[in-house]
């Protein structure tokens, strides 16, 4: 028998995914160290090529999640190298071999697996990613067409327009109020203090500005949240939770990875303007700051998600009452009963009406959807196409040998 451990920090789902491919129930706490006593699970293996996984609920985006890089395969023995990109290569199972890097400027290469499954379908040869810190030296490489495709790094240099594509990423940037402390798990202060703020002003800052949890999918309802003030609602809501025009409120602390935002100011001004409360920007820089997410010593925080999957549960299973990256400790029964019943035809229908819960009880106040960019010639290359995840996979992309360079001769 082949033995698998899950191993990772604290409080990043382990012991869902555990739940979910082993038909097991251990506890799932949105707390560190749930778990401390190791859990056995036993997963079906067939043959050698196979193995079975009996899910212990419906779950209708199994195979969207499945298509996350976290359940890639990967070699045994990678586990005993603490960086892949020093090695000179490596066992792999994909359409690309990696051979290292170019020592002339620390490009890393890829070639054309002979091995690999679908291998006639493999156009390009080689591959190149190089990271270059020079953007104006990127800019003419790209102009001059020594580099192919560019993800970023431009910099302050202007692109060619009709090369420039830039499209709807599968991310939501919002806040959140952290219902972990009274008064914030009430959605009459939270509607309350939502209605007061100038919406249009908040978001006109943004590229793709949105009063969306999830971002537009086909075939999902389609909806709007809180989009403009409205005061004297606000005030209504704050007066009869037990605070007229804010008093006995606590101090409103908004935590954020950077307080450099005219949107941060906007908020402050607004609620102090008609509150009798202080706002606290509380700036929290660096890698500490998910962590601090978890803590209760702040009203609303300020994160952008990117969806995993293409599906609307990688936005809405994170404000489950048991989900593990609930940080905000939302509890609803209704909403939980309403994933729960998520299923089927009507399940898009069910999930919109999650969401619904989450905007207009102003549990969350999303602001833009984060844009996808990429510069990229498609005179010359296809196979590449826009998506909501940004994933470009090597394998479908070749060269054309149709175009003909206008003034070539």
């Amino acid at each position: 028998m082949l033995s698998v451990g899950i191993v990772g920090l604290p409080n990043v789902g382990k012991s869902t995914l555990f739940n979910t491919i082993t038909n097991s129930n251990v506890e799932a706490a949105n707390y560190p160290f749930a778990t401390i006593e190791p859990n056995v699970g036993i997963v079906e293996v067939p043959d050698e090529r196979t193995f079975i996984v009996h899910l212990n609920r419906k779950v209708p985006h199994f195979l969207q999640i499945l298509c996350h890089y976290s359940f890639s395969v990967i070699n045994p023995a990678l586990d005993e190298n603490d960086s892949w990109l020093d090695l000179k290569s490596f066992p792999v199972n994909g359409p690309y071999i990696y051979e290292g890097k170019d020592k002339k400027d620390s490009a890393m290469i890829f070639r054309k697996n002979p091995r690999y499954w679908d291998r006639d379908r493999v156009k390009i040869q080689t591959i190149r990613v190089l990271s270059m810190e020079d953007s104006k030296a990127l800019m003419e490489d790209f102009r001059l067409y020594k580099v192919d495709w560019v993800v970023s790094g431009w910099g302050n240099e202007k692109p060619e327009r009709e090369k420039l594509h830039l499209h709807p990423l599968f991310s939501t940037t919002y806040f959140y109020f952290n219902n972990q402390e009274k008064p914030w798990d009430d959605p009459r202060i939270r509607t309350g203090l939502a209605l007061l703020l100038p919406w249009e002003k908040i978001r006109s800052t943004s590229y793709l500005p949105t009063s969306r949890l999830v971002p537009s999918i086909p075939g999902y309802p389609s909806f709007e949240g809180i989009l403009k003030e409205n005061p004297e609602k606000a005030l209504t809501l704050l007066e009869e939770a037990g605070c007229p025009k804010g008093r006995g409120l606590p101090p409103i602390k908004i935590r954020v990875s950077c307080k450099d935002s005219p949107i941060l100011g906007l908020m402050k001004e607004t609620w102090e303007k008609y509150l009798d409360t202080e706002v606290i920007i509380d700036e929290v820089a660096g890698p500490g700051f998910f962590a601090s997410l978890k803590q209760p010593d702040y009203s609303i925080g300020q994160i952008s998600w990117i969806g995993d999957y293409a599906d609307p549960m990688t936005f809405l299973q994170m404000w489950l009452s048991d989900s593990s990256l609930n940080d905000a400790r939302y509890r609803s029964l209704q909403y939980d009963q309403l994933l729960k019943e998520a299923e089927g035809e009507t399940r898009y229908e069910k999930l919109g009406e999650a969401e619904k819960l989450l905007l207009m009880s102003a549990q969350v106040l999303p602001v833009s959807h984060t844009p996808a960019i990429n510069l990229i010639d498609l005179r010359f290359l296809e196979g590449w196409y826009p998506n909501v995840l940004d994933i470009h996979p090597f394998k479908y992309i070749s060269f054309k040998t149709t175009f003909e360079i206008p003034g070539t001769i």
